[in-house]
């Protein structure tokens, strides 16, 4: 089900398939990131933008695939694990130091919210300001 949140209704590019049981809201498109082909992704898995997931990976519950993170073909991303980009490839990891630590050098802020804060500690409350902000204004209906 596509969802129109504040006159924004998502963009689902003509070539990816979206599970009929999916709900997809608002200001989203569902193009910024890659799964090729076989791939199995399981409930509430994010992949940022950027992102490229290889042939027949599996994705699962509750993982993350951060921005820019390239999985190669067979790629297994465990429950609640995240794939962050690497200096030597991806990190599949469970240890969020080590993702923080990956994703600081993957400038995660910079690429989904557009901040260009260099100060670790004032990251998150920038972001989060913007999406409470973004929340309150949200106005969502059905879209057909």
């Amino acid at each position: 089900m596509l969802v129109e949140r504040s006159g924004a209704v998502p963009r689902v590019d003509p070539g990816a398939s979206v599970a009929p049981t999916a709900v997809v809201v608002g200001d989203v498109a569902m193009a910024g990131c890659r799964l090729a082909e076989d791939c199995y992704v399981a409930t509430a898995v994010r992949v940022f933008q950027g992102a490229e997931v290889g042939v027949a990976s599996r994705l699962g519950a509750g993982s993350i695939v951060h921005v820019r993170t390239q999985l190669p073909p067979g790629s297994r991303v465990g429950l609640r694990q995240m794939a962050v980009a690497g200096r030597d490839g991806s990190l599949i990891t469970s240890d969020v130091g080590a993702a923080r630590e990956a994703l600081a050098s993957a400038d995660f802020f910079g690429e989904v919210f557009g901040l260009g804060e260099k100060d670790q500690e004032q990251l998150p409350r920038q972001a989060a300001a913007m999406l409470r902000a973004e929340a309150l204004a949200w106005r969502d209906k059905p879209h057909p």
